[in-house]
Parts: structure tokens; C-alpha cells; sequence
């Protein structure tokens, strides 16, 4: 099965500016004039991760991809939060013309596309691979103890937790990601193109420090606090071998926003690349 990304540099660049005056920079790929999809990238993610590839261009697809404040070139935002980052893509979306647009979000991606989705800002949207609420009551005799002593920790003991959040590298969080990957994963995760495409990812991520890094993650450890009944249309994919991201491979997620869920046998975190036509043939309907 081919693996759908590009390890190139977006085609296209932007740097918006915002009504506050910081930065949020965006990349494209695809055509110009083509069905705008947004991709919420995974965790330290810079606008160069992506799910461009063949899949992709036979569709039209004018895939969109940003860097969350204090990730690569965005500036940094003190009160950064789920709603805030929705807004500043609200704004720069508009600035670059790209009306209704759906939506991928993957791995920690995944809350961030919740608010945009809630905020009305895409019309419906695929979680892929998606961290989960695991701040969520429903989940926590699901968590293990790891799991549960690191919710804890945040909810206990922010500061402390910031900082240790803000020493991560691109080399610490690729051994991280990597360490908790299935075996069925290696097709995608082991291949060199792609190795080298999330090191660039991480490490254009990381190039304001582990600041940007820490603030998201602690976002998607603590109570997300998204209505459920504000958001759209939201389709949620995982794979099977998945257990890194959701206790329960998504399910309660999927009941408490009313998604359709869907697990894929024989991969895990990689489902975003080994299945794009399959998620864009769902996603663009």
C-alpha cells in the first residue's frame, strides 16, 4: 500500500498576520484552487507534516497546514488555547481564501480541530489516530497507571510539569513516538522518506524551544471542555494495533460527539498515511 505524504517543503507559504499583531504561518500543497483540506498536525508538528501524495492530488485537494503558536515560525501566545487557535486559523483561512473547508487532525492535532470544528470554522472533519480526552472522567479507570499518574501530575502540579514538557527535543520526542509505535507500523514509521520528513517536522517544530511543545500538550491533558452538541459533522479512524493514543480506541469519544468511528486492522498510529484515500474519500464525501 503506498504511503501518502510528501517529504518536501509546502509549495506554497504564507505568513498571516493577526489581529494582535503575532504571526501564524500556514503551507500548502496541491493545487491552489482545489478543495481545501486543513491538517491539524501530531504533537511539535511544523506546517511540514503532512498527507499530501497521490491520493491526494487525484482528488483536487489543496491540503493546508499551519504551525499552532509557538511552533515553528507562528509566534508564540501566552494565553494560547484550543478556542485561540481556532480563531487565528479562522483569520488566516479567510486572509488566503479558503472557504468551507474540511478537516484532518491527527494525534495531538486532534483537539485543536475539535474547537475549529465546534467553532464552526470546518464543515466536517476526521480525527485520525487522535490523543483522546484523557482528562475525561468517562476514561480515567480506563488509563493505565502511567497514563494516569502523568493527567494527574498536570492537574496537580502544572509549573513543574511545563517545564519538564518544555526540555523535549526533536531527537527525545522522535525516540518517544517511535518507542510506543506497533510493529505494524514499521512499513510507515521505519521508511526513510518519512523518518525524514518528522524529523524536519520536529525539528522546524521545535525551533523556538519546547515551550509551543509543553502549552499543547498540557491543552490535551486537561478537560477540553468543548460542548459536545457545538460541533459538526466528525468521522473518528484508528487502528487497531493503536495503544498509544486512546484507551478504548476511541469509542467513548465517538459516543459523546456523536461520530461515526471507524477501526482499521493491521496498523496502528500510521492510519493517517497508510489510509489516506480511504479518509479522504469519507472526509470529501
Amino acid at each position: 500500500m503506498p504511503h501518502e505524504f510528501t517529504a518536501h517543503p509546502p509549495q506554497r507559504e504564507h505568513r498571516i498576520t493577526l489581529p494582535d499583531g503575532r504571526t501564524l504561518a500556514l503551507g500548502e500543497y496541491g493545487a491552489p484552487d482545489g478543495i481545501p483540506v486543513i491538517f491539524f498536525a501530531g504533537a511539535a508538528s511544523s506546517r511540514s507534516m503532512n498527507v499530501a501524495g497521490n491520493a491526494a492530488e487525484a482528488r483536487n485537494v489543496r491540503l493546508i497546514t499551519f504551525d499552532r503558536p509557538g511552533l515553528g515560525a507562528s509566534s508564540p501566545d501566552p494565553a494560547k488555547s484550543a478556542r485561540s487557535v481556532a480563531a487565528d486559523l479562522s483569520h488566516a483561512l479567510a486572509d488566503i481564501g479558503a472557504h468551507t473547508p474540511v478537516a484532518i487532525a491527527n494525534s495531538q492535532g486532534a483537539v485543536f480541530g475539535l474547537a475549529a470544528s465546534a467553532g464552526g470554522i470546518v464543515s466536517r472533519i476526521a480525527l485520525v489516530s487522535p490523543a483522546d480526552e484523557l482528562a475525561h472522567p468517562g476514561l480515567s479507570a480506563l488509563l493505565t497507571a502511567d497514563v494516569a499518574t502523568f493527567v494527574q501530575r498536570i492537574a496537580t502540579d502544572e509549573e513543574s510539569m511545563r517545564e519538564l514538557l518544555s526540555s523535549f527535543t526533536a531527537e527525545s520526542m522522535m525516540d518517544f513516538v517511535f518507542s510506543g509505535a506497533a510493529a505494524s507500523d514499521a512499513e510507515v514509521f521505519g521508511e526513510d522518506d518519512f523518518r525524514r520528513l518528522y524529523r524536519t517536522a520536529l525539528e522546524e517544530g521545535f525551533v523556538q524551544g519546547g515551550a509551543g511543545y509543553a502549552q499543547d500538550t498540557i491543552i490535551a491533558s486537561t478537560p477540553w471542555r468543548i460542548p459536545e452538541r457545538s460541533v459538526g459533522d466528525v468521522r473518528i479512524w484508528f487502528g487497531a494495533d493503536d495503544s498509544s493514543h486512546s484507551p478504548d480506541l476511541g469509542d467513548r469519544l465517538a459516543q459523546r460527539y456523536s461520530a461515526a468511528r471507524r477501526v482499521v486492522p493491521g496498523v496502528g498510529g500510521a492510519l493517517a498515511w497508510t489510509h489516506t484515500a480511504e479518509i479522504l474519500d469519507d472526509l470529501l464525501g
